[in-house]
C-alpha cells in the first residue's frame, strides 16, 4: 500500500519485524509451561498459528502486495489470543 515509506528506516522495520516474532515465540513457549490447563495455554494455543505466516514473510517477496497481506494474516490470531486471556 506504501502509505509508509520506510525506505530510510529499514534497520528500524527489521528490528521491529524480529522482536515481533521473538516475543510472539517466548509467549507461546511461556503459555504452554506456565499453566497447562488453565487461560495461558489457551492463550498460547490461540497464537501459536501467527508463527506461520511470520515464519513466511522472508520467503513471500518484499515489493509484492503479499508482504503486507502475509504480516496481517498474522493479526486476527493476536486477537483470538486475547479474548482466550479473559475467559
Amino acid at each position: 500500500m506504501r502509505l509508509v515509506d520506510t525506505s530510510r528506516l529499514r534497520w528500524l522495520h527489521h528490528g521491529l519485524y524480529v522482536s515481533t516474532f521473538v516475543l510472539t515465540a517466548l509467549a507461546v513457549l511461556t503459555g504452554m509451561w506456565a499453566d497447562p490447563r488453565g487461560s495461558a495455554r489457551r492463550s498460547a494455543l490461540a497464537l501459536a498459528p501467527a508463527l506461520v505466516p511470520m515464519a513466511a514473510i522472508p520467503y513471500i517477496g518484499t515489493h509484492t502486495r503479499r508482504h503486507p497481506i502475509g504480516a496481517l494474516a498474522a493479526a486476527p490470531f493476536y486477537g483470538l489470543a486475547l479474548v482466550a486471556s479473559r475467559k
